[in-house]
């Protein structure tokens, strides 16, 4: 049984109560075979859209379960850069799974401690994100809070980068 949806810096793990990794799912991945996947895991389908190119984005899909766990992935595979889907996490639980960060931080907890509780963190905005997993091109995951730090996390996203603009 799903447990825990664990958001690092390159994919998704579905973790069983026990700790054991029942799936992965990685950003480079196909967005219909991880939809699909995560839609095994967590039993229950998600509410999918599609919308039409904005100022900042081209055309994107997305496939929303519960109200606060989206995957979205551009429409033309060649809008797509370096991720071929994007998750943002807006709860600390969806149908009952935990959603976490790999050092079990997740939305509600205090942006601060996230900061300092998570090895090799990069904190910006003035402690209101905290960049976490990045590799050596300072893309990872990232963990918003309020503008200027301090309160709860508000919501998980990855992949990201470290000064990423629309």
């Amino acid at each position: 049984m799903t447990a825990k949806l664990v958001i690092d810096g390159t994919g998704i793990s579905v973790l069983g109560s026990d700790g054991s990794q029942l799936a992965r799912v990685a950003y480079a991945s196909d967005p219909t075979a991880s939809v699909a996947t995560l839609t095994a895991k967590i039993g229950s389908s998600p509410t999918t859209t599609t919308e039409s190119a904005g100022m900042c984005s081209p055309a994107q899909t997305e496939a929303v379960w519960g109200g606060h766990l989206r995957i979205t992935w551009y429409t033309d595979p060649a809008d797509q850069a370096g991720a071929d889907f994007t998750v943002r996490a807006d709860a600390a639980a969806i149908a009952g799974i935990t959603v976490q960060t790999p050092q079990g931080f997740a939305v509600g907890d205090s942006i601060a401690a996230m900061a300092s509780g998570t090895p090799n963190a990069t904190v910006e905005d003035s402690g209101g994100q905290v960049f976490y997993d990045l590799d050596a091109n300072h893309k990872g995951a990232l963990a918003q809070g309020q503008e200027f730090g301090g309160g709860p996390i508000l919501f998980l996203y990855a992949p990201a980068y470290i000064n990423q603009d629309c």
